[in-house]
């Protein structure tokens, strides 16, 4: 299978951490990976001819909220667009959000704006991306925004002991966004490899069952 994994860095600078992402995906998933920057997109109906599933990145270059549905106009657009299945995750996750209504913000503690950072324990809902984990389980977390609601069409899958929506899933297609970092994954905290082994389960079936629809 073929991954589209788009990059959100900042003007699609390649960083390590989306390298790793890279690696990780191919690691977990044993597929082809082929990566495309946030402000080059085309139309999401060429992308799911080509991919079978489609990964939207962090970002470690700090961002300005008011100025992402102008910025990321074309990937907010693939996200409402594309017909298989996407996991956004950290700033994917939030874009996610953001392309259903959601309300993006600072996390906050009191008038203090605070970091999630590190291996933290995340409790989780009953759902196929979570399957064999252990509850809680343990993801890395780097953040310091947050969606403030649950977007229209999802239900709230995840949270943690800082951040009330972890994780969200479309009621109707195979979207999904994840707060944290699976691609973190580590020999004592493997729960992020579990995590993309689920996706690619769910990618599989989504192409099963678009195959029989003769859709693909």
């Amino acid at each position: 299978m073929k991954i589209l994994l788009i990059n959100n860095e900042k003007d699609g600078l390649e960083t390590e951490w989306l390298r790793l992402l890279k690696d990780k995906l191919h690691e977990a998933e044993g597929t082809v990976v082929d990566i495309l920057p946030y402000n080059v997109l085309d139309d999401a109906l060429a992308y799911d001819k080509e991919y079978d599933s489609i990964v939207l990145s962090g970002r470690e270059i700090p961002w300005k909220i008011e100025e992402l549905p102008t910025e990321y106009r074309a990937e907010i657009a693939l996200i409402k667009k594309s017909r298989i299945p996407i996991l956004g995750i950290c700033a994917g996750h939030e874009l996610v959000g953001i392309a259903y209504g959601a309300v993006l913000g600072r996390m906050q503690k009191g008038a203090e704006e605070i970091m999630e950072e590190g291996f933290v324990d995340l409790f989780t809902q009953e759902d196929p991306i979570f399957k064999n984990l252990s509850e809680p389980c343990s993801v890395y977390m780097f953040h310091g925004d947050e969606l403030k609601n649950v977007p229209d069409g999802f239900v709230k899958i995840a949270e943690s002991k800082q951040c009330n929506i972890c994780g969200i899933r479309h009621k109707d297609k195979p979207v999904y966004g994840i707060q944290f970092h699976p691609e973190k994954y580590t020999a004592d905290f493997p729960d992020g490899k579990i995590v993309f082994k689920n996706f690619a389960d769910i990618v599989s079936n989504n192409y099963n069952l678009l195959s029989k629809l003769k859709i693909k």
